[in-house]
């Protein structure tokens, strides 16, 4: 995973904080690898579940009752597998404790990633933790391949005004993996959503994809009087910089960033300029070496040693600050005009 950062939604906020308070862990399932791993991927509407039988399960550690339901779904449109049947069967697991997932959305169209069970007729959801993802009825398919046909399709709930903000949010969460041109043309759309949550989740993911095109929508949310170290929203922008961007074209704005009052946001600057690792990463990095905080320095002098290859000058961890600071700030001002 590139970084942990991303929360689409609220609700997902909410979750995500309660599952990290309880130790849940809840693994990162990437969407191409879900394509890969099912069976039959379709388009339809999961309805008339029923019970079928009370069962106990252990999630991770944790005891759980919990049921087995059945139920139908009708697909729509088939984007991987064969479809021989006007309707299947599905059993899947709802449990009474959170475990990093529970229930799933009943009549309303879903994307649906589904594997045999066993040597059974009936179904279940590939990955408990990615059972379904957003989608709408007047939904195109496009591409070449099943991941294409399923990217297309989430991709056009984001662009859609048919659907609220949760669900456009949901869209945007179940593609933050997938740098792709089907992906990024509709995040692109989203920046210009009527909703904040919306706008500034997609620029987070484009920016996690390395697009320097929305980078001046970040800086006027994240620089000094704006930035609000709660706001979840501008800490996925700031932590989007520090993980997705490699672009030697960002330098001008992370040499900015540098000049912010916030520690994290100078400290998302740094770890750009060390991922892009250039020449022209050198000033704004011996810049850095006047930094107030301790890490943040020691990032900037690990990464100049790297470029410069000159291995001996590189701190060992950020304590070792005073030893080298004197030699990296010495050489900066010899070589860096």
């Amino acid at each position: 995973m590139k970084i942990k950062y991303m929360i689409a939604f609220q609700v997902i906020y909410l979750i995500t904080s309660t599952a990290s308070l309880l130790s849940i862990p809840i693994p990162i399932v990437k969407l191409k690898e879900l394509v890969n791993e099912s069976n039959f991927i379709v388009r339809g509407v999961l309805h008339s579940a029923h019970e079928v039988k009370k069962i106990t399960v252990n999630v991770s550690g944790i005891e759980t009752s919990a049921t087995i339901y059945e139920a139908e779904i009708n697909p729509i449109e088939v984007l991987k597998g064969e479809k021989k049947y006007e309707s299947i069967l599905i059993h899947y697991v709802v449990t009474d404790q959170f475990v990093g997932y529970r229930g799933v959305d009943l009549n309303s169209p879903r994307i649906l990633f589904l594997k045999k069970k066993d040597n059974d007729s009936t179904y279940v959801f590939t990955n408990d933790y990615f059972r379904t993802a957003i989608t709408t009825d007047g939904a195109i398919k496009k591409g070449d391949s099943s991941y294409e046909f399923v990217i297309s399709e989430i991709a056009s709930a984001i662009i859609s005004n048919e659907i609220g903000v949760n669900q456009k949010l949901l869209a945007i969460f179940n593609l933050e993996y997938c740098d792709h041109p089907f992906v990024n043309s509709a995040l692109k759309h989203a920046i210009n959503d009527a909703n904040r949550d919306v706008r500034l989740t997609a620029v987070a993911i484009l920016l996690e994809h390395n697009d320097i095109s929305v980078f001046s929508i970040a800086e006027q949310n994240i620089l000094d009087k704006h930035y609000n170290p709660q706001d979840y929203l501008q800490a996925n922008l700031v932590n989007a910089i520090g993980s997705g961007i490699k672009n030697e074209e960002a330098i001008p704005y992370l040499a900015r960033m540098l000049r912010a009052n916030n520690n994290e946001v100078r400290r998302a600057a740094l770890n750009a300029l060390d991922r892009i690792a250039t020449n022209k990463t050198l000033p704004p990095l011996a810049y850095a070496l006047d930094d107030s905080d301790t890490l943040n320095r020691y990032i900037a002098m690990r990464a100049i040693s790297r470029i410069t290859r000159i291995s001996d000058w590189e701190p060992s961890n950020d304590n070792n600050d005073s030893k080298y600071l004197k030699l990296w700030k010495q050489w900066a001002k010899d070589n860096i005009k």
